[in-house]
């Protein structure tokens, strides 16, 4: 009967489409878990890096001390841009990147970008300038930081291959037949060594750069303007380049962007609020809990702690952290800052009997004012941790601390109920920016803070 053969066939193709689907699926995990690990194994260190070359620089350094810390600081940078476009290009290829629609201050935006190349610029004679068109929008809604990212990327490839000269950003308006709808080109111009006809053709090709001696001379993964390339159609826009070899370079990006009317309060929702100074009189009425399992990362956290002047314990799992807040709480599995330089001396952030009957309103499961949570850690991990000590009645801010910010990371810190995640390496003024946003700073009137934290928990 060929309906009989027919039915065979259809139903042995559709068992092997299945199987090849569920070997696929697999295989996306497999490549998404490994990519995960990746991110967080080189981070990690780098945070130690990071964190410890920004407390260096408070030390009262010499000029030549202070230079020295300059060119590790900025190797420390290009080691992270490498690993940024890394990991992006292998979420891009995964479709894994997930854009967000933010109230954007463009103008704001592109000259914070310049003004990040400005010394490098001046190092070598070459003008920055920043042209904006007039019918400029002051806010436009559109993902600030991949914006923010295509637009540094091609500044700096610019800055790069330009010894003399200008570089500048120009940004230009075009009406839609939509209203408050644009499109939004911004062009980035170059009086650099430019690009010849056969190099354009293999401009966007990953690691185009690897087998050229441009690499060489230049350094740089190949993988920045693809990933710019992959960034700018994800937005939904173009991306091309106009080149004469001797003369320059025009990278154009055109992205279709709506308006967003709103109160001129938030015009700052698209841009960075992260401070670059901290005066050294600023503290805070903050008592830390910080849980990690690298040695490395908790150095970190207890320098950032001691110039802001918060006591801080330390737990290096997630089931430390939560015995912590359990009812009768031990010390014994938290460890002081101290104990990185001397193990045999172990220290109570605050006295273990304290409770509701002091008369200052907490029980023995709130003896910390925040926790910095590392995600990715032995016998408990981070998002674990957090929903056993939510289960607890514990209503403190808890942050999460990751090397793999991911969609999935993300919503899974949400679902635990943490209140921030911020990206590993972790700055000494991101530090501070976190606790502004969620510890109020010291005064002379510390018991009435912690009095009214507790009231306003209750609430």
């Amino acid at each position: 009967d060929p309906y009989t053969v027919l039915f065979r066939d259809l139903t042995r193709t559709n068992a092997d489409l299945a199987q090849a689907t569920r070997m696929a699926e697999a295989a996306l995990k497999e490549r998404s878990d490994i990519m995960a690990w990746m991110s967080h194994e080189i981070r990690t260190p780098l945070n130690g890096i990071v964190g410890m070359l920004d407390m260096v620089r408070g030390t009262g350094l010499s000029d030549e001390q202070s230079k020295l810390v300059d060119v590790m600081d900025g190797a420390s940078a290009n080691l992270l841009v490498v690993v940024n476009d890394i990991l992006d290009f292998f979420k891009l290829d995964a479709g894994k990147m997930a854009l967000e629609l933010i109230p954007t201050d463009l103008a704001e935006l592109a000259h914070s970008v310049m003004a990040l190349y400005g010394p490098k610029m001046s190092e070598r004679g070459v003008n920055p300038v920043v042209v904006l068109s007039p019918e400029l929008p002051r806010l436009l809604l559109c993902d600030p930081t991949r914006v923010r990212q295509v637009l540094s990327n091609l500044v700096s490839n610019s800055v790069k291959f330009t010894h003399a000269g200008r570089v500048a950003v120009i940004v230009e308006v075009e009406s839609t037949p939509r209203p408050q709808l644009y499109q939004i080109c911004i062009h980035v111009q170059d009086t650099g060594i430019g690009i010849g006809e056969e190099q354009q053709k293999d401009l966007f090709r990953p690691f185009a750069q690897i087998h050229s001696s441009t690499a060489r001379l230049y350094g740089g993964t190949g993988l920045g303007l693809t990933i710019v390339r992959q960034f700018v159609e994800l937005m939904g826009g173009v991306l091309s380049v106009t080149s004469v070899p001797g003369q320059g370079s025009t990278f154009s990006v055109r992205i279709p962007m709506k308006e967003h009317i709103a109160a001129p309060s938030s015009a700052s929702a698209g841009s960075s609020s992260v401070p670059t100074t901290v005066p050294e009189s600023f503290s805070f009425a903050a008592r830390i809990l910080a849980v990690d399992d690298n040695a490395i990362n908790r150095a970190v956290m207890a320098s950032f702690a001691k110039r802001v002047g918060c006591p801080v314990t330390f737990a290096t799992n997630g089931a430390e952290a939560v015995e912590q807040f359990q009812p009768r709480p031990s010390a014994s599995c938290a460890h002081s800052h101290d104990e990185i330089s001397d193990r045999s001396e172990n220290i109570a952030t605050v006295e273990s009997q304290e409770s509701s009957s002091s008369g200052h309103g907490r029980s023995r499961r709130c003896l910390f004012d925040v926790v910095f949570m590392d995600i990715s850690m032995p016998v408990m991990n981070g998002i674990e941790a957090t929903k056993r000590i939510r289960s607890l009645g514990v209503k403190i801010p808890i942050i999460g601390l990751t090397g793999d910010i991911t969609k999935e990371t993300e919503t899974a810190g949400l679902q635990a109920e943490m209140n921030d995640l911020l990206l590993k390496p972790m700055k000494f003024s991101q530090f501070v920016e976190c606790l502004r946003r969620w510890v109020p700073p010291s005064s002379s009137k510390l018991e009435e803070f912690t009095q009214s934290s507790v009231a306003g928990a209750s609430t």
